[in-house]
């Protein structure tokens, strides 16, 4: 999960996108996007 986060975050970043504007783009529902985006810890899987 925390690669997906930090993907999405340097994707909007770089092409100064906006969380909705991403999802539109990828065919995302929004929340998924802000979901994934804004989640505060990263998961590690051993």
């Amino acid at each position: 999960m925390g690669l997906v986060r930090l993907k999405i975050r340097e994707l909007a970043k770089e092409k100064g996108w906006t969380l909705k504007e991403v999802s539109d783009r990828f065919g995302v529902i929004y929340s998924t996007v802000r979901s994934y985006a804004r989640r505060l810890r990263m998961t590690t899987f051993n």
